[in-house]
């Protein structure tokens, strides 16, 4: 008998448990996976010719280390264009960016003056621009120097870069109010009854009422039981 009034109890309560997550409104969160260690691919061209592999821009947006943040050279690169001396203030050096994500379209070109990039010594700024959810959409690139005369300048024989990592914030939100929608009837607005009071806690008052029933039918059994091992 104990046991199947607490299996009955158990029964009651889920149940109740059930109805109350029916009935109250609740927002469902969404949780977004947020991508780990990525790469960029740097592509680089001088005076118009075709684009080659440079290197790779490895960043994490998750992390703070600056260790996350690395450029790797490219072991194929053709690098003989770009260090060769600049003869004229004409020549351009274009930089191509391609996410690791989209493979197929790339994330913008910029173009310097060969003769500043040759001034700066091959020093220049990558800044990598990422969304909320940790995905490049732009790549700026500086170079520390606005002057194209090479006038003692040294030969540099590689690139000196760093990089930067620009993370995308999220303005103030508004308050939204939420709007009751008002039933119409005839072109004018129908008043909503108000809800009684057995309408609101009926999920509440139902499995009560049933426990005490259980328990007060048990009760009484057991008790016509003892009377009646008494009389004999």
């Amino acid at each position: 008998m104990k046991t199947a009034r607490t299996a009955i109890l158990v029964l009651l309560c889920v149940i109740a448990l059930a109805i109350r997550s029916v009935c109250a409104s609740q927002d469902d969160t969404v949780e977004v996976s947020k991508p780990a260690g990525q790469h960029i691919r740097v592509l680089h061209s001088v005076s118009g010719s075709p684009f080659a592999e440079r290197g790779v821009l490895n960043f994490n947006p998750n992390s703070k280390k600056k260790s996350a943040l690395k450029y790797v050279h490219a072991d194929d690169a053709e690098m003989a264009s770009v260090l060769k001396p600049v003869t004229s203030a004409e020549d351009y050096y274009t930089v191509r960016f391609v996410s690791s994500s989209k493979p197929d379209s790339h994330l913008g070109e910029v173009r310097v003056r060969a003769c500043q990039l040759h001034a700066a010594g091959l020093r220049e700024h990558f800044v990598i621009h990422v969304d909320q959810d940790g995905e490049p959409f732009r790549i700026d690139y500086l170079v520390p120097s606005q002057d194209c005369s090479l006038d003692g300048v040294k030969k540099a024989q590689d690139f000196k870069p760093t990089i930067e990592l620009a993370k995308k914030l999220d303005g103030p939100r508004p308050h939204l109010i939420k709007v009751k929608e008002v039933a119409m009837k005839d072109g004018k607005p129908v008043q909503e009854e108000e809800k009684s009071f057995w309408q609101k806690y009926w999920m509440y008052i139902v499995p009560i009422v049933l426990l005490v029933l259980l328990n007060g039918g048990g009760d009484s059994q057991e008790g016509g039981s003892g009377a009646a091992a008494a009389s004999k």
